[in-house]
């Protein structure tokens, strides 16, 4: 009897052991889905609040790009701060970026047509990046130019890729990310990236701990984010002029036509109107110089030494309202000369030191910045003839605009980070690119 009770009672621990671990088992297993549902449940919570971030954005953008004010060229840059935080639901948002070599966060979507457009940069501006070499600028445009003809003194196209031992052709077009600069032959990707390893153009945590975590930065609280903290893919040209109006092409349009919309007379009409005709016609030739001194074809005589000058009224409409020939769809956006950065002029073409720096300082003198690219004959210092350079190269309004909008779970402080590319070259406002971090 005793030995059967002494059996009984192991055997009736052992039975409670084996319940007390698989009910511990259970309460693990419900703890770890409940606390993976409530993880689940705060990426959710964060990620709706980072998409309205974004849909604040778009809201904005496409009230602007609709009812825009003529005379305030940042009022949209205002209202991008004001949308720029937010709260939804127990999460919160904010929209914001890095401006390269400056401390902390500017509130706000990032203008891509602050950076130079990659597909549209010289030999020579190329040479101005670091690192760069005379290989390597010409391997770049060899990828993006539409031959196979390698470049002199030394480039690279088809022939170099294939050899590789996992072989690739070049895109022998414009470039469709900045990322995509890593392909070319003789690119690193610290050049593109620096610090910023993700390029979300935003200091983050890894990116600021020296050597700690990948990629190695300096640590002192600045992104240095390489050749993508000057250099871009994403901005894109469009047709849309003052009012969301799709611009006038000025080749072929007739001289009455155009006394019509300028409010010129029929003299200073045939002046433009047999200008714009010439195959290397530029509307800023129309800055460099007085319609009474715009030569004639044969380039001996002026086409009309008797036309009077554009007013300043005149050639705003002009610049504005008119493109020289049909814009390309998805062409390489040009330089927002209210939003782009002192460093990254000091990359454009043609552009002068001095001029650039005149261009900084009228800039910051003016509240709601240069509304038009007349203006830019009002700045002090700057000839004639680099101001044509600059319309050239510029623009005062962007198509383009990167938003990183990271959303914040209150309770648990889980965060969700959505990157959206959003352009209104064209209406309705489109979401180009979309990623979720």
């Amino acid at each position: 009897m005793t030995r059967a009770r002494a059996f009984t009672t192991v055997l009736v621990v052992w039975v409670i052991s084996l319940g007390a671990i698989a009910l511990a088992a259970m309460q693990a297993g419900a703890f770890r889905g409940g606390a993976a549902g409530r993880e689940s449940m705060a990426r959710v919570r964060a990620y709706w609040a980072a998409r309205a971030g974004v849909e604040e954005a778009i809201a904005r953008l496409a009230r602007d790009a609709e009812d825009p004010d003529e005379s305030d060229a940042m009022r949209l840059y205002s209202e991008f701060e004001d949308a720029a935080e937010g709260v939804l639901e127990g999460s919160s948002w904010t929209v914001g970026h890095s401006v390269r070599g400056q401390a902390g966060v500017l509130l706000g979507p990032q203008d891509a047509h602050s950076k130079l457009n990659i597909n549209t940069m010289t030999q020579e501006a190329l040479l101005k990046l670091p690192f760069m070499t005379d290989d390597v600028a010409g391997s770049i445009l060899d990828w993006t130019d539409s031959d196979d003809d390698v470049r002199l003194p030394i480039g690279a196209e088809v022939g170099q890729y294939q050899s590789l031992a996992y072989p690739y052709e070049p895109r022998n077009a414009p470039m469709r990310d900045i990322q995509e600069l890593e392909l070319v032959s003789g690119v690193l990707p610290d050049y593109v990236r620096g610090e910023d390893g993700n390029l979300n153009d935003r200091l983050d945590s890894e990116e600021d701990d020296g050597d700690a975590t990948w990629p190695t930065d300096n640590h002192n609280g600045k992104l240095d984010s390489g050749w993508a903290g000057v250099l871009t893919a994403s901005s894109i040209d469009g047709d849309l002029g003052p009012g969301a109006k799709p611009r006038t092409v000025l080749r072929g349009t007739r001289a009455s036509d155009l006394v019509a919309a300028l409010g010129i007379n029929e003299s200073q009409a045939r002046v433009i109107s047999t200008h714009a005709s010439a195959p290397s016609a530029k509307l800023s030739d129309f800055v460099r110089q007085d319609l009474n001194r715009i030569p004639s074809e044969t380039g001996n005589q002026p086409i009309d030494a008797r036309a009077p000058a554009l007013t300043r009224d005149q050639l705003t409409k002009l610049l504005g309202q008119f493109v020289m020939e049909e814009p390309e769809i998805g062409a390489p956006g040009r330089l927002n000369l209210n939003t782009c950065p002192a460093e990254v002029l000091e990359y454009a073409p043609g552009i002068s030191a001095a001029a650039a720096d005149a261009l900084i300082s009228e800039r910051q003198a003016r509240a709601t910045g240069f509304a038009s690219l007349a203006q830019l004959l009002d700045v002090p210092g700057v000839s004639r003839e680099q101001a044509a350079r600059l319309i050239d190269l510029g623009e005062v309004r962007s198509n383009v605009f990167i938003v990183n909008s990271v959303g914040t779970d209150e309770r648990t402080g889980v965060r969700v980070e959505l990157t959206a590319t959003i352009d209104r070259s064209t209406l309705p406002v489109l979401i180009r690119e979309v990623y979720i971090r």
